[in-house]
């Protein structure tokens, strides 16, 4: 078990299951096409997985600082990237590294371009990597919950496409890092931001019918001195009738016309 002044993210064992780590992904993300994608993880000097149409990447790791790697962002420092602009985020243990880690996914929500991919990966807390690593994740780092981070997921607009389990089970154990395992140490979560549905706008330069006493009538748009030639009267327990009326915005007060019959 780690003691409380090592840092886990610069463990061997773990520098070995980021490089596994790093193979998987990169070998389940090969048709993620786009411009601009950002790793943010919890390794120092952390390299970016292989995507040949992904071309330009930024690569930042969390300490207890801030953001370090291609940029240099303090604790307090919001990500400086615009809403929509990104086409994949792996988050590397981020997550568990993190101090607020639900407000960490939510920014990185709202960074991915609609259709975008989303990565999260981290310790699985049911595995025999969870007690060994309890000690090292710092001030404010927790294990998080894949099972939990699904269901956050859907509710933010991000299905999980595909999950697994990788790893040894044991921090010690021999053996193929990248072979998925049901009892692995590791999770590894892919989502993708839906689009939005597009709904179509009826404008109010539209012509619209309505029934009116068993017949149709043709309400037009109406103009900057003319309106439609009906009026609409509510009358005591909710009783509505339509009534013609002439109204005119020229006219003194804004409204005038034939006075209303009595019902």
């Amino acid at each position: 078990m780690l003691n409380r002044q090592q840092d886990l993210y610069r463990h061997p064992l773990m520098e070995r299951l980021a490089v596994a780590e790093r193979g998987v992904v990169s070998a389940g993300l090969r048709s993620c096409a786009g411009s601009h994608a950002l790793q943010l993880g919890a390794f120092e000097a952390d390299p970016p997985p292989s995507l040949p149409l992904l071309p330009h990447w930024v690569c930042l790791h969390l300490d207890r600082d801030g953001c370090r790697g291609d940029l240099s962002l303090d604790a307090a420092a919001p990500l400086p990237f615009a809403d929509e602009s990104l086409d994949l985020v792996w988050l590397k243990h981020a997550l568990d590294r993190s101090s607020h880690p639900a407000q960490l996914l939510a920014t990185v929500i709202r960074l991915l371009a609609p259709g975008g991919t989303l990565v999260v990966s981290g310790l699985h807390p049911v595995s025999g990597w969870a007690a060994w690593s309890r000690y090292g994740l710092g001030e404010g780092g927790r294990l998080q919950a894949p099972w939990l981070l699904r269901l956050a997921l859907r509710l933010s607009g991000m299905p999980v496409s595909d999950h697994w389990r990788q790893g040894s089970c044991w921090p010690r154990a021999r053996g193929d890092q990248q072979r998925r395992n049901r009892l692995g140490g590791v999770y590894v979560l892919v989502a993708r931001k839906e689009r939005a549905q597009i709904l179509p706008f009826v404008t109010r330069l539209a012509a619209s019918r309505r029934a009116e006493g068993g017949r149709l009538a043709a309400v037009q748009t109406s103009t900057l001195h003319e309106v439609p030639d009906v009026a609409v009267l509510n009358r005591g327990m909710g009783a509505c009738k339509l009534l013609p009326a002439e109204i005119r915005r020229d006219a003194p007060g804004g409204v005038s016309g034939r006075t209303l019959p009595p019902s």
